[in-house]
């Protein structure tokens, strides 16, 4: 059985073997079924309440479960139930028994049960049958064979990325997270480890997946990470680290700071060593304009509420949208998250889609006139949307891309900046005061993480120091800016060069040799030799850094592949790629890019607290090795 097939079936029994791992939380929970689109789907209460119903014969039942999973909703033809699962409408009439036939029966229940047998008994026996019937081969294992399988191909999985990290020849960055569980207290932390190796490949682990023990302040966590590193051997190779932006993070960061200085593993006193998540502060830079415009966001905002909590309001209103304004309805409206301004801008693109819908509502519904938007109102979220348009395409662009390399990020966030900047200059309109205040925010941020993307971009050919130049003289005009990355670019660069393992260069020839050719031989073509010796004596003594900045941009709209430009490059700039190595694997968000507007997604679902630490980290870290290309076993993210 292959190692993902391994994983694949535990999954499916993890509820069996979870339910005698932790007290208290693992005797309530049961198997889950595999659904096509991999979703996690947690075992419905009542079926807790019916093993609570049995552990107590005194325990008095007060209310029929089906309430759990139904709910009374007012209609235009008076109240009504409401499947909570497939939204169908049924009587109020008759008790509960149609209810509960009708959960029997349901399409888009979970699951269901069988002969009153909790679901682990069914989904194992039809899992089963399904296997044997496509593989008359197919032998049953037992939870434990499973686990023990489980662990041993962690262990390992784990040996064989140790020895990937061992040998890898310069510098290790680090992405870390943490957060509560939605559904439990308990509190975890993700390490992942970033490298690209000797072939110009760009690598990412999961190394470390565990629980947090309270306080969780920044030493605790600190301290945490610091037993990752040394587990992993790896604390004396560490480069970066990408933090979120919470306040604890700080304190994190200058424990470990203290802890990695003791034997000097930090380069440039750990300049570039704290890396804020560029994703989560446009986050805060959009959130903190988006509070100004907060009344008419609430508006479209509730008006979409109204819609949506009726069924049958819904479904009129798409069938006007299909039938009278000929709009695909299949785009629905949407309600944003408080916490994600991208489900904002969303939310108002949406509504735009629908404004005519919207306003024909408004006519025909007394009840929805309070939320209708006056042109005026409307002019506003139009301009709002365009607005927030650049933010929404530059981190779409950040989260498209395959392979992140630091690069990538200086031309997206100075778009932002420039865009910023511009509408500053415009007429004084609405959106003034906001801007104003995401202005400050961005002039906040952008002095603690600009070095970093500006280090990663000069080592981009299209770019270099010029580009920079043209950017800082645009908005700053006269600036000392680029005299500060220049400065972290040769002290980083003295410290690989003073670690370099190259041979050293050819001896030029020296001053006295010159003036030797030059007193033994008057003959004035012999002036030109001179010259040519004293431009190669002259190039000899130029760092490798330096020799990189001195040549030609490439033309900045060239596609290139980053990484393998530098593996060409090595040849001719041995010491400069092994720094540039480093500094673009710094990964800019603390997420895989394709998760960027899933920063704040938990990982873990009920049944996946209900096991232990361990068995939790060797699932996680053996699917993310799993994990190629779009293909993933399931959907973590």
């Amino acid at each position: 059985m292959h190692l993902h097939q391994r994983v694949f079936f535990l999954h499916l029994l993890h509820n069996s073997v979870g339910c005698k791992e932790r007290n208290g939380i693992g005797s309530l929970n049961f198997t889950i079924p595999y659904t096509s689109d991999s979703e996690d789907i947690m075992a419905s209460q009542h079926e807790i309440d019916d093993l609570e119903e049995e552990s107590s014969s005194k325990q008095i039942k007060t209310k029929s479960k089906v309430w759990e999973e139904m709910k009374k909703i007012k209609t235009a033809d008076g109240y009504k139930i409401q499947c909570m699962h497939c939204e169908k409408l049924m009587s109020t009439l008759g008790g509960t028994s149609h209810l509960r036939r009708h959960l029997l029966t349901c399409p888009k229940r979970p699951s269901d049960l069988e002969n009153e047998q909790h679901r682990a008994i069914e989904e194992e026996r039809k899992f089963r049958q399904l296997m044997q019937a496509t593989n008359p081969e197919f032998k049953n294992l037992s939870r434990h064979t499973i686990k023990r399988d489980l662990m041993s191909s962690y262990k390992k999985e784990k040996e064989v990325v140790k020895s990937e990290l061992s040998a890898v020849v310069d510098r290790i960055s680090l992405t870390t997270d943490n957060w509560r569980s939605e559904h439990t207290i308990d509190e975890y932390i993700c390490i992942t480890a970033h490298w690209i190796d000797a072939n110009w490949k760009l690598h990412k682990k999961i190394i470390w997946f565990k629980d947090l023990m309270p306080p969780f302040d920044g030493i605790s966590i600190a301290d945490e990470v610091a037993l990752c590193l040394r587990e992993w051997g790896i604390d004396n190779k560490i480069f970066s680290i990408t933090l979120d932006n919470a306040s604890y993070n700080d304190v994190m960061v200058n424990s470990l700071k203290q802890r990695l200085s003791i034997n000097r593993s930090l380069l440039c006193d750990g300049a570039l060593f704290q890396v804020r998540c560029c994703s989560h502060i446009l986050n805060l830079i959009v959130q903190a304009g988006l509070k100004v415009a907060n009344e008419t966001i609430s508006k479209v905002r509730n008006g979409i509420k109204y819609l949506k909590k009726s069924v049958s309001r819904a479904k009129n209103f798409y069938d006007i949208a299909e039938k009278s304004y000929q709009l695909n309805k299949s785009k629905k409206l949407r309600l944003d998250v408080s916490v994600r301004w991208n489900s904002t801008f969303l939310m108002l693109d949406h509504a735009i889609y629908y404004k005519s819908v919207l306003e024909h509502w408004g006519r025909r519904d007394v009840a929805f006139k309070n939320f209708v938007l006056s042109e005026e109102e409307w002019e506003k979220v139009q301009i709002l949307h365009r607005f927030l348009k650049v933010f929404y395409d530059v981190t779409c662009k950040f989260s498209s891309s395959k392979y992140p390399t630091s690069n990538l990020y200086f031309r997206g966030v100075w778009k932002v900046y420039s865009h910023l900047m511009n509408e500053m200059k415009g007429p004084p309109s609405f959106l003034s005061e906001m801007i104003g205040k995401m202005k400050e925010k961005f002039d906040k941020y952008w002095r603690e993480y600009s070095l970093v993307l500006c280090c990663a971009t000069v080592m981009d050919p299209r770019y270099k120091l010029r580009y920079l130049d043209y950017c800082y003289k645009n908005v700053y005009g006269t600036t000392n800016r680029l005299g500060v990355v220049s400065d972290t670019l040769n002290n980083l660069y003295d410290e690989y060069e003073r670690q370099a393992t190259f041979a050293p260069p050819m001896t030029s020839v020296s001053c006295s040799a010159i003036n030797y050719l030059y007193e033994t031989n008057d003959d004035s073509s012999d002036q030109e030799y001179e010259d040519f010796l004293k431009s190669r004596s002259s190039q000899s003594e130029k760092t490798e850094l330096a020799q990189y900045l001195n040549e030609g941009n490439l033309a900045i709209r060239t596609e290139i592949d980053i990484l393998d430009y530098w593996k060409k490059a090595s040849g001719q700039f041995p010491i400069l790629a092994s720094m540039v190595r480093d500094i673009l694997v710094i990964p800019i968000p603390t997420v895989a890019s394709e998760s960027t507007f899933s920063i704040g997604k938990k990982l873990i679902s009920p049944w996946r607290s209900s096991l232990k630490p361990n068995t939790i980290q060797a699932l996680i870290c053996l699917e993310d090795s799993t994990r190629t290309g779009d293909g993933n076993i399931y959907n973590f993210y």
